[in-house]
């Protein structure tokens, strides 16, 4: 392996890990939103209520 492939992949290594650590955060910030909370339990009801089974 080349030293500038090396390079790439830890450079792409990287970028996954920052992207995953966003995606952690703004999945805790949107747990803790009570409104959000809100509008989950009231689509997941109407879901309920329009199941076929």
């Amino acid at each position: 392996m080349t030293r500038s492939a090396a390079a790439r992949m830890a450079i792409i290594a990287a970028e996954r890990e920052q992207m995953k650590q966003r995606m952690r955060a703004d999945a805790a910030s949107i747990a803790a939103d009570p409104a959000d909370a809100a509008e989950s339990a009231a689509v997941r009801s109407d879901m309920d209520a329009r199941r076929a089974w």
